[in-house]
């Protein structure tokens, strides 16, 4: 799925992290039984929501949309702005939704400063037992290869089966002009976004609703 967004659009966890960091193959085991909760968070009326992609492209300020309030930092800078995973809740509906902002994980940067992958293990163990979906964020007009990279960390990270739960967000609506998303990747001369080749699953491209906003508090964890 394809969305527009508007614009700024203890011992079981250190056994989980080990298992993390080991190799992905030994946690996506985890992984798939967050996914097979996902029928019965909707009994809960409960969702999980992770954002991923590369700096720079509103992946905070998206959160504060959904959310529906400032409490994530973000702002125009030069250097990523996002260091450290960190959560938000509140209520829409009769739905808890819980949101996990990310800094780019894949980033060359974020390898130097973390070398050990910690914030990896953060990202994995808040959104565990799995996140009920990922909403992968990237630009109109500047959507490039680290785009395509951050969406197969994500992969390599929680599995190929996550592309089950992925949702893509273009943020700079107003980059449009008053055309419409669909018109402007059919006419992309970026021939990665045309393709749909990198795309997290199949299906047409559809526009959100803001019709209805969800409302409440959040809050911030401190990682393990």
């Amino acid at each position: 799925m394809i969305l527009l967004a508007g614009p700024g659009a203890g011992v079981q966890e250190t056994r989980n992290r080990d298992m993390l960091l080991s190799g992905s193959e030994a946690y996506r085991p985890l992984v798939s039984r967050g996914f097979q909760e996902f029928r019965s968070a909707l009994q809960e009326r409960r969702l999980r929501l992770l954002l991923a992609g590369r700096s720079g492209t509103g992946k905070s300020a998206t959160g504060n949309t959904i959310l529906q309030r400032k409490h994530f930092l973000s702002r125009l800078a030069a250097t990523a702005v996002t260091r450290a995973c960190a959560t938000g809740s509140c209520r829409w509906a009769s739905w808890d939704v819980e949101v996990l902002d990310t800094p780019d994980l894949f980033s060359p940067e974020v390898a130097q400063a973390d070398p050990g992958f910690e914030e990896r293990g953060r990202c994995y163990l808040l959104s565990a037992p799995g996140p009920h979906a990922v909403l992968l964020v990237t630009q109109l007009r500047r959507f490039t290869a680290q785009d395509v990279r951050a969406w197969r960390g994500v992969k390599a990270l929680f599995g190929a089966g996550i592309a089950a739960r992925a949702v893509v967000v273009f943020t700079r609506r107003e980059d449009l002009e008053g055309g419409s998303l669909q018109q402007y990747v059919r006419d992309t001369d970026n021939r990665a976004l045309r393709s749909g080749s990198w795309w997290p699953s199949a299906g047409a491209a559809a526009a959100p609703s803001t019709t209805e906003r969800p409302t409440g508090s959040g809050r911030r964890r401190s990682g393990s």
